[in-house]
């Protein structure tokens, strides 16, 4: 999958559950200001309990996830 491909797919998924987001990273760098050599991407969602699963579930099929993780990172910040 490619990095513009990985965007699509995660921009829609967060969309779709309604889940606010923001890129930043070297992307938005590169978007929005002076070109670099680095086109990472880093995503920051605001992610409530109650949209965890849905979030789970519509990455399994194209990303790793840790459903722990996730859980343990709402729990305690």
């Amino acid at each position: 999958m490619t990095q513009e491909e990985v965007l699509k797919t995660v921009v829609s998924s967060v969309e779709g559950l309604r889940i606010p987001y923001m890129i930043t990273g070297a992307i938005a760098v590169n978007y929005y200001g002076r070109p670099r050599l680095t086109y990472g991407l880093d995503l920051v969602v605001e992610l409530e309990t109650s949209v965890a699963e849905g979030i789970v579930i519509s990455f399994q099929s194209d990303f790793c996830i840790v459903t722990e993780g996730i859980l343990e990172a709402l729990q305690h910040g």
